[in-house]
């Protein structure tokens, strides 16, 4: 399976994480590439899902992960996008920038800082979410 890159964020401590999405539909697909890559650690307690496919697939998952003794957890998407956006402004190296047809991108000195902000998520729709501060929104 090929999977497409999403983003790459480099911490302040020098670690990367990758992000990668897939489309839902190919569910079967990434369930095969996990446990070929082994993507999935046995000593794993849980999985973590969000959104509409958590629900949808909810079955398929535990099908692959209740016989390793792995529990399904499915969380609120907007929380989690939230709490997202809260760890990358948190530790991530240069997380936040403004950009200017004029100006180009411009890296903000002090990204928590500036509330409230828009978080904006494309998928299969369109979500913009007001962030009043971390616990709010």
């Amino acid at each position: 399976m090929t999977l497409k890159l999403s983003c790459i964020v480099e911490l302040s401590n020098g670690d990367i994480i990758y992000l990668r999405s897939f489309p839902s539909s190919r569910i079967e697909e990434f369930l095969k590439f996990a446990a070929e890559t082994d993507l999935i650690d046995p000593s794993m307690e849980r999985i973590h899902a969000t959104g509409g496919g958590a629900y949808k697939y909810q079955d398929v998952l535990e099908k692959q992960f209740s016989p390793m003794g792995i529990q399904l957890m499915k969380h609120d998407e907007m929380e989690s996008m939230v709490n997202g956006m809260a760890f990358v402004l948190n530790y991530a190296k240069d997380p936040a920038f403004t950009y200017r047809m004029d100006e180009g991108k411009r890296y903000l000195a002090d990204s928590l800082q500036g509330f409230p902000k828009l978080l904006v998520s494309i998928g299969s729709g369109v979500s913009i979410i007001k962030v009043n501060d971390f616990s709010s929104f």
